[in-house]
């Protein structure tokens, strides 16, 4: 996290937690909490580091505070594109990739949990240990517009299938008047989702140098209007442009 993030994110938490174990700071509240959220440790390692050094108990006591504190500001923050403004600014952050009408790029990604208490069969994933999948979406920027989690069992496919996400990006793609004045929009995948009306995915098993691995030709069989609606300016880059939206997604994972 970068220092200007974490002193807004004190900022905006300040007045929710100086009401709770005034021997903390809020600031330490904060700090401590987001030091272990990134690095998976345990809380007594957190709690004793030499800048915060305090206790695992009373570690324990605040973090939920905290934690719930940042959950109750996450929605002014963690915000998916609902307005033609909101729009037209997201999609001129992926300009540069020559894809036109991109709201954002799509990934899963798995969180290590313990052992759940109940059902813990639902939460192991194909790599065989307990985890969330998060279905996360970015800006050319990587900022997060939208986070859906669900048990690690599930695959990415499923846990888009199911999401509010998918409905509203089919919503605008079926709303006559959004379609007619600014376009169709659609999603960066992978290869772990179909190819679809509102994701575009890069073209299966293209040899590499091939026609196919530069020109989205299975695109335009499965999605006729792709180039009637410009969402490419140059063919040639798809797939290119596909790779690129990989290392968007992977450094906001990592």
């Amino acid at each position: 996290m970068y220092p200007w993030m974490a002193l807004r994110l004190i900022e905006q938490l300040q007045d929710r937690l100086s009401h709770h174990y005034l021997a903390i700071p809020p600031h330490m509240q904060v700090l401590s909490v987001i030091r272990l959220l990134a690095e998976g440790a345990y809380q007594k390692g957190a709690a004793s580091d030499c800048n915060s050094s305090m206790s695992q108990s009373m570690m324990s006591k605040y973090m939920h505070i905290v934690i719930t504190a940042i959950n109750s500001i996450a929605e002014k923050y963690v915000r998916f594109p609902m307005t033609l403004n909101e729009r037209q600014i997201v999609q001129n952050g992926f300009q540069h990739f020559r894809f036109r009408g991109i709201l954002g790029a799509i990934d899963g990604t798995f969180f290590k949990i313990f052992t759940p208490a109940e059902h813990e069969e639902a939460y192991v994933n194909y790599k065989r240990y307990h985890a969330l999948n998060a279905q996360v979406v970015v800006n050319a920027q990587n900022r997060v517009l939208n986070i859906r989690i669900c048990s690690g069992s599930t695959n990415d496919r499923f846990v888009w299938k199911w999401s509010w996400l998918r409905r509203h990006m089919y919503n605008l793609r079926y709303n006559a008047d959004i379609f007619d004045n600014e376009g169709p929009f659609y999603l960066l995948a992978d290869g772990g989702y179909t190819q679809s009306r509102v994701l575009l995915t890069p073209v299966a098993d293209a040899v590499e140098n091939s026609p196919e691995a530069s020109v989205p030709l299975p695109a335009v069989e499965i999605i006729p209007d792709v180039n009637n609606g410009n969402i490419i300016e140059n063919d040639g880059e798809y797939q290119l442009g596909l790779q690129e939206r990989r290392t968007i997604v992977d450094r906001m994972n990592l």
